[in-house]
């Protein structure tokens, strides 16, 4: 099996990579808005319950907007901070070939074996291969080439790493 996959981070690439982070990996994040609407109805209801601590009414109401305005932006924030971080560094072809995963920048080339990665995620726009330490790298399926190998290379990797771990 070989493949490979040029990633051009850009827009586009860190609203896909957030969008399947936010639904597959997120643990909290996909919840923040929903706890927020709740913060800010407990505080209208603290107003109601107890007019005469209008103050902690009011500093709940208070939160909870914030907390919804928080939750409102910070994909957008996100997104700006990745491409904003962005040096030299704006693209990386990836080739799998058999067990090992090679990276390439303009400036930077590594190989690693697929025990490397702790977790493979799928996702129905991509994969992320979860390294043991640092952070996930978000392939996009329409990036791999010949687009075929796409399930061969995610199963394989995920059939590896499965035989890896005691259950």
């Amino acid at each position: 099996m070989h493949a490979t996959a040029k990633i051009i981070y850009d827009r586009p690439y860190f609203e896909a990579f957030y969008a399947d982070w936010i639904k597959y990996r997120s643990k909290w994040r996909r919840f923040s808005f929903p706890v927020a609407l709740m913060i800010v109805a407990i505080g209208i209801a603290a107003l109601f319950a107890w007019p005469d601590k209008l103050l902690l009414g009011v500093t709940i109401v208070l939160l909870g907007i914030y907390c919804v305005y928080d939750a409102a932006t910070y994909r957008e924030q996100w997104i700006s901070k990745q491409i904003d971080a962005l040096t030299l560094e704006k693209s990386v072809k990836i080739e799998f070939v058999g067990d090992e995963i090679s990276l390439e920048t303009t400036n930077t080339s590594s190989k690693f074996k697929i025990d490397f990665l702790s977790d493979v995620i799928p996702t129905p726009n991509g994969v992320f291969l979860v390294p043991q330490t640092g952070s996930s790298l978000f392939v996009p399926r329409i990036t791999v080439v010949p687009s075929e190998a796409y399930t061969e290379i995610v199963q394989l990797m995920a059939d590896k790493i499965k035989t890896r771990k005691p259950v």
